[in-house]
């Protein structure tokens, strides 16, 4: 129910964003409303033409009737459609916006915090929410309301007609209960299905970028992926079953109970007590009492599917941003210092242990070290995207960790690892701008973001095994470039000949670092 809760805490406010968004938000309750009217009304007016006596009834009123019957039963036909494009306009503000919240909101929260997510599930869920918005809020505001409505008003017009139509609002009743129970299993088949899904999604992503490495075993990868396909194949077809065991159970429950009342009520016509025109109405509205009834346990499936859909883009969403509050008032070059700082992450031994390290405007810092000693958290550190858990590090008099990375960027430039070489480009599009993705090689990817620093000129560069994609020539050419452009450079790398152009060299080694004097 907290779920729940929340997500409609996150969608409620779109029905009313805008000036276009309220007026396609009353025109859908103005649909509701007369698909409602009309679903109702409708067997009434079968019941009054099968009750009127044609000789005194005139030609005209028949043909009235006739027309009303065909109104109704167009506005029943046409009404969840008319509905269906009118609110889009609703659905697509929020899918903008809350896929735009959820990527900027990654950018926002502690370091920390989004390393607990991998960057594929993210993608996956701002890829799926897209959909997940557009059933929820159809599901919930133009599917399962309306439906919700027909079946109360329906009922009372049961209830109105004969005593034992009161059979039959039970037997609909229950079929509800009964498929709300089910829906418990439902729901966690599908989260187990998504899960298994997204798992399925990494491991081909890992696959994909691996392939120079994984088609000299080619076998062992078959078998990995295999099972993480059967294990998803399986997990969707109890999903499957969940579903359609949920309809069965309802269909079965109203059925049953429906045809006993009705057979009920074919003796009590047959021996005269009631007339043909309240048989023809108790049975049209059985028939409309089915419709929405199908709709609310079908659309209560993809409600709970929605909210499935939806859990890590409002984990994502709900997770604290970080409370940099300092924005740099003085961009003049300014001393990095670390004091005593050590960093370990949470349920893991110690990786950095008492390291003193002061970086002055024009040093040239070459570190290096082998790999997994720390030397990407100490880069995380010394650009404030973590704080370390003992120790100080400073900009100037001021805390990294407090200061606003955007305000930070002003003077530091960081240019991490990166395993990713995709660049998009833009291209103007007959119908707007289309993505048209690139493929960089490692080298060119790196050339790619060392150019794109060096536009921006600032007064600190951090380089974080930024050109172990380059040959020896390119390496001599960045660093020239480099060394040209920026004050002062801070360069990380597991190889120590790359640093030759630095004016001060430390090893990371064992949470330990330790300044090493060149000859």
């Amino acid at each position: 129910m907290n779920k729940i809760i929340r997500i409609f805490t996150l969608l409620l406010p779109y029905l009313w964003g805008s000036f276009k968004v309220r007026i396609a938000t009353l025109l859908t309750l103005f649909l509701i409303g007369i698909d409602i009217v009309a679903a109702t009304f409708f067997p009434y007016i079968w019941k009054n033409i099968i009750a009127a006596d044609i000789k005194p009834t005139t030609a005209s009123w028949f043909l009235g009737m006739t027309l009303l019957l065909f109104v109704c039963w167009t506005i029943k036909k046409t009404a969840p459609h008319f509905r269906e494009i009118v609110f889009f306009t609703v659905t697509n503000q929020a899918i903008k916006s809350i896929r735009l919240r959820t990527i900027l909101k990654s950018h926002t929260i502690s370091f920390l915090n989004l390393e607990k997510y991998n960057v594929q599930e993210i993608i996956s869920a701002t890829t799926r929410v897209s959909q997940s918005i557009r059933q929820f809020m159809r599901v919930s505001f133009i599917s399962i309301f309306p439906s919700i409505s027909k079946v109360i008003s329906l009922s009372i017009a049961l209830a109105l007609t004969d005593a034992i139509c009161f059979g039959i609002i039970s037997a609909a009743y229950c079929s509800l209960i009964v498929s709300a129970f089910c829906l418990r299993y439902y729901s966690q088949a599908k989260i187990k299905a998504w899960h298994l899904t997204d798992n399925v999604t990494v491991a081909v992503a890992h696959s994909l970028h691996t392939t120079s490495s994984a088609r000299f075993n080619l076998s062992a990868e078959t078998k990995h992926l295999s099972h993480l396909f059967d294990l998803e194949a399986t997990a969707w077809e109890k999903h499957n079953v969940a579903l359609y065991t949920l309809h069965l159970a309802q269909d079965f429950i109203f059925y049953i109970g429906s045809g006993i009342v009705f057979s009920i009520v074919m003796i009590d016509y047959a021996h005269g007590i009631i007339k043909l025109d309240k048989l023809v109405l108790i049975y049209g509205l059985i028939s409309s009492m089915y419709s929405p009834l199908l709709e609310i346990t079908r659309n209560m499936t993809r409600f709970f599917g929605g909210i499935i859909d939806l859990n890590k883009t409002l984990d994502i969403l709900n997770l604290p941003s970080e409370n940099k509050h300092i924005q740099l008032q003085n961009i003049h070059p300014q001393p990095i210092q670390l004091d005593n700082v050590s960093f370990g992450y949470p349920e893991k031994k110690p990786l950095l242990h008492n390291i003193n390290l002061t970086i002055n405007p024009g040093d040239r810092i070459g570190i290096f070290g082998p790999s997994g000693v720390g030397k990407s958290t100490l880069c995380h550190i010394l650009t404030g995207l973590i704080s370390p858990t003992a120790g100080t590090a400073t900009y100037g008099q001021t805390d990294l960790y407090q200061i606003q990375s955007e305000s930070l960027g002003q003077v530091l430039c960081y240019i991490p690892q990166d395993h990713t070489h995709r660049e998009l480009e833009t291209h103007e599009h007959e119908h707007g701008l289309e993505l048209k993705k690139k493929a960089f090689s490692g080298g060119e990817h790196q050339r790619y973001l060392i150019n794109r620093a060096l536009e921006k000129k600032p007064q600190i560069i951090i380089l974080d095994e930024t050109t172990n994609a380059l040959d020896r020539k390119s390496v001599d050419q960045f660093i020239y470039a480099i060394l040209q452009t920026v004050p002062t450079v801070i360069m990380i790398t597991h190889r120590q000949t790359t640093l030759r152009k630095m004016n001060r060299f430390f090893e990371l080694k064992n949470g330990h670092l330790n300044e090493v004097h060149q000859e």
